[in-house]
């Protein structure tokens, strides 16, 4: 449900705020996992009205792990 969880991050932070995400992108590690991010591209498009987008880099990692982030910063509205 990533619309309902931009929803509350940008209900809860106060304006001009920062928030950074770590994901797994293109990982498919278990079963449990609720949301699989293929595209960065078109989450970030749910994130343009919201937010600014301070920077957005794949992280180095040998392991399956958080290997996306993307910094925020919650718009004045």
């Amino acid at each position: 449900y990533p619309e309902k969880f931009i929803s509350e991050v940008h209900r809860t932070l106060k304006s001009g705020g920062i928030f950074i995400l770590h994901f797994q992108y293109k990982i498919d590690q278990d079963k449990y996992t609720e949301t699989i991010i293929t595209d960065v591209d078109k989450f970030k498009a749910l994130l343009k009205d919201k937010f600014e987008i301070i920077s957005d880099n794949k992280l180095p990692s040998n392991i399956t792990a958080m290997n996306y982030e993307i910094k925020l910063k919650k718009l004045n509205n």
